[in-house]
């Protein structure tokens, strides 16, 4: 694999998600584009060789990165069931202008690794509702069905880029409008600047399909994430058999 041309591929990508965010407003509008700016803070603990929990903040600014759009607070946590296999599960609270909302999701994550490549398919269900009294109710609920196929090469000791493809379909409770509405195309690079502390920046491409009048949706997203690692405690130490 060529390390230069890969890496010279995935910042013409974010450059471009950069460009986007100077172009004139009415050129978007002609073609009811939108600009937006994602940024989140995000802490993981493994706590066992099998558990992990995390938090995350994040804030994102829609209307060609001019307003607000909201507040985003997740809490989430991670079983590996094998080495290849794990599941998590996430709630998210969100906090906007419009009306705040409640999301759930559940995911199984599979991986491969070939070399410097890791390969990963996650698969999910979701459900986003504004009120827990109302979260059983078809029209006061979103539910989708996800799966993200992600590659990820690590191409330095502390760099790494990756590119990702999600389909995101609708599941109508009744069954006569489910559909895929929207697909999500990503490419970003990734920097262990300190051990353990990662910088990333990506662009999303993300078009909304089967729809009257879609709009398409150009994310720029910077994202800053601290991983502590599980420690062994002496006594585990003790246990184990010298090699």
């Amino acid at each position: 694999m060529n390390t230069k041309k890969t890496v010279v591929s995935t910042v013409v990508c974010l450059a471009c998600g950069v460009f986007s965010l100077f172009l004139p407003e009415t050129a978007l509008a002609q073609s009811r584009d939108d600009r937006q700016v994602w940024g989140s803070v995000k802490i993981e603990k493994e706590l066992t060789k099998r558990w992990r929990v995390a938090g995350e903040y994040q804030m994102r600014f829609e209307d060609n990165a001019s307003n607000l759009r909201g507040h985003y607070f997740s809490a989430e946590a991670g079983y590996r069931f094998f080495r290849f296999l794990e599941g998590e599960a996430e709630y998210r609270f969100i906090t906007a202008a419009e009306r705040n909302a409640n999301r759930v999701r559940i995911n199984l994550i599979a991986k491969a690794r070939i070399r410097k490549v890791t390969l990963s398919w996650r698969t999910g269900f979701q459900r986003q509702f504004e009120d827990f009294a109302d979260a059983d109710v078809a029209d006061q609920a979103r539910n989708y069905w996800r799966n993200r196929f992600q590659a990820k090469w690590k191409f330095a000791k502390r760099w790494a880029v990756l590119g990702a493809w999600e389909p995101f379909y609708r599941i109508d409770p009744e069954g006569n409008d489910s559909k895929f509405d929207r697909l999500r195309y990503t490419a970003g690079l990734e920097w262990e600047f300190v051990e353990n502390h990662h910088f990333g920046a990506s662009y999303l491409y993300q078009p909304q399909i089967n729809r009257r009048s879609p709009r398409t949706f150009h994310i720029f997203n910077f994202e800053y994430a601290w991983e502590i690692p599980y420690k062994k405690d002496k006594k585990e130490k003790k246990e184990q058999p010298n090699k």
